[in-house]
């Protein structure tokens, strides 16, 4: 299995669990349009269900596995302001490089945050 795939994220673990369902539902049908994945006969709204093992979060949608450890790491500070911050680290298992990039396209695509 290769290496975790780590990422810092400028939000609550409620924040990120709030999030995550469309994610996933995202990350998951990217596959299914390019046609690497097929698709399935029904469609939850509102992405797939998660479970937690232990501290993990673990996604899954036939073969294909992503499990994420979430740990919360310490404030960062801007003037008055105080951000929340997570380390994310993605497993991959069912994936190869290319399902992988399209996947975390999808996916990234409900945490990305913009301002104006």
């Amino acid at each position: 299995m290769p290496d975790p795939l780590v990422r810092e994220m400028t939000m609550t673990r409620e924040d990120f669990l709030r999030t995550l369902p469309d994610a996933a539902a995202a990350g998951f049908d990217g596959l299914e349009r390019h046609g690497t994945a097929p698709v399935p006969a029904a469609r939850r709204r509102g992405g797939p269900a998660y479970r937690t093992e232990g501290d993990a979060i673990v996604l899954e949608r036939g073969r294909r596995r992503v499990r994420i450890l979430l740990e919360e790491e310490p404030a960062r500070r801007a003037g008055a302001m105080r951000l929340p911050r997570l380390r994310a680290s993605f497993e991959f298992s069912g994936f190869d490089d290319a399902d992988r990039e399209i996947f975390l396209e999808g996916f990234d695509l409900y945490f990305r945050r913009g301002g104006g």
